[in-house]
């Protein structure tokens, strides 16, 4: 097959694994890498020697490139998204899609202006144990969905440091609130419904080495079903392996992920006689089953990239377009903001209608950043 799709990457961290699984697709070719880390950038260019080589981003958006892999800093995405789809890229981005809701509206414009497709690259809807809680919801064996228990605990303490240029890096400031799509954006696609409302409250940190400060975010989502989501959210508990967790409950029964295997699921269904039926297996994955097997977060890091490429290719809709992607992170900023506010219930907006994005267009609501490290 010929070369259909040139790629850049921009942020060759965790943006060289992504290229990786890029370049595994014959009608792909890694044409450049950009970073501002030399290092970096010479590890990228070891695994692709024929790719260019940038160290700024307007130079990199300024080559023929049919998408644009963004792997930069977490509360760089937004704007760094909209200045691709404005160069002519599609976008393929990581989590979050945006930091404050100004820039969740732009980015939604950006998109529509274009007529670029956008998707991030949520790759825990993908892992083998949520596939099959989708199954499980989808087929109405669990009934309609009510409730649900999702968590991303995950100690990185050892990795709030500082930059090349001394300041701190992203992981010691930002609130765990903020890093909620794991956890949260997998239970959407699973209800099939976007949220509407939510609630924040916070454990300050107490933690020794967390700079963050806090240690425990807690949200509270409400969807548009009527059903109900509780997000733990931490950087610095004490946990190994870190915990990606997920307990759903339906009007006919539950399912549960295993806290300690991978891809493990547990499942609790009324029978006949309803005499609860407890069933504990490991689920296959659906196509491609050998490549998934290989790939990181349990498959997830395959299938994302797949199914991008599928849609390109098929003219498709994409698995997790700008508006989910919206649907994703605006939970965890306003989570955020609801703890700053006193545990205010606030609405999460619904940047589909360009009417509830004038209200939200000059928002630029966000959380402290150097400044808020703890230096102890």
């Amino acid at each position: 097959m010929s070369t259909r799709f040139r790629v850049g990457v921009y942020g060759t961290g965790r943006g060289t694994y992504l290229a990786r699984l890029f370049a595994r697709h014959d009608d792909v070719q890694i044409a450049a890498g950009c970073d501002f880390d030399p290092a970096r950038l010479a590890s990228f260019a070891s695994s692709f020697p024929d790719a260019r080589l940038f160290r700024n981003y307007a130079d990199l958006l300024a080559v023929d490139l049919d998408i644009l892999v963004l792997a930069s800093y977490i509360h760089d995405h937004g704007p760094d998204a909209v200045k691709a789809l404005q160069a002519g890229k599609d976008v393929f981005s990581a989590i979050t899609a945006f930091h404050t809701p100004a820039e969740g509206v732009a980015l939604v414009e950006a998109v529509e202006k274009s007529g670029r497709q956008y998707m991030m690259d949520e790759n825990h809807c993908y892992a083998r144990e949520i596939l099959e809680m989708r199954r499980l919801f989808r087929e109405g064996i669990l009934g309609n969905f009510l409730y649900g228990e999702c968590e991303y605990v995950h100690d990185i303490r050892n990795m709030m440091g500082r930059n090349a240029d001394g300041s701190y890096h992203w992981r010691a400031w930002l609130p765990p609130f903020y890093y909620n799509t794991h956890s949260l954006g997998p239970v959407l696609e699973i209800a099939d419904a976007r949220p509407v409302s939510v609630i924040g409250q916070a454990v300050e940190s107490r933690i020794a080495g967390c700079r963050s400060p806090i240690d425990f975010g807690v949200s509270l989502v409400r969807l548009s079903s009527g059903a109900l989501v509780r997000v733990l959210l931490s950087f610095s508990a004490v946990r190994e392996p870190y915990s990606v967790w997920y307990n759903l409950y339906g009007t006919q029964g539950a399912v549960e992920s295993d806290r300690w295997e991978g891809g493990v699921v547990h499942v609790y269904r009324e029978g006949d006689l309803l005499v609860e039926c407890k069933h504990r297996y490991v689920p296959r994955f659906p196509v491609c089953a050998e490549e998934a097997a290989r790939a990181g977060h349990g498959g997830g890091d395959f299938y994302t990239v797949h199914l991008f490429l599928e849609a390109l290719r098929n003219g498709t809709p994409l698995p997790i377009d700008v508006y989910q992607a919206c649907d994703f992170t605006l939970p965890g900023i306003l989570a955020y903001r609801s703890w700053v506010e006193g545990g205010r219930c606030l609405e999460v907006p619904d940047l589909r209608d360009p009417a509830v994005r004038e209200r939200y267009r000059n928002d630029h609501f966000r959380c402290p950043q150097g400044e808020a490290v703890r230096e102890g």
